[in-house]
């Protein structure tokens, strides 16, 4: 599964160490997005959408792998 740089860097921002825990996280943070707020709505989604197609070892492989790839920069 593909993700995006602000796709994985909310999901780093968000992240307790476990996908339910981000899941959560992120569940509660959208609550409190303000309507005119699209983008991170829509980005919030998104990630939220993949997250639940994701396994742990998945979510914990996207996270090291993004961490990596930045650091690569």
């Amino acid at each position: 599964m593909k993700l995006t740089f602000d796709e994985r860097m909310l999901m780093t921002l968000y992240n307790n160490g476990t996908r339910r825990g981000t899941v959560r996280n992120l569940k509660n943070m959208r609550m409190c997005i303000s309507h005119d707020e699209t983008f991170l709505r829509n980005l919030t989604d998104s990630v939220l959408s993949k997250l639940d197609l994701m396994t742990e070892d998945d979510f914990e492989n996207a996270v090291f792998k993004g961490l990596e790839e930045l650091n690569a920069d």
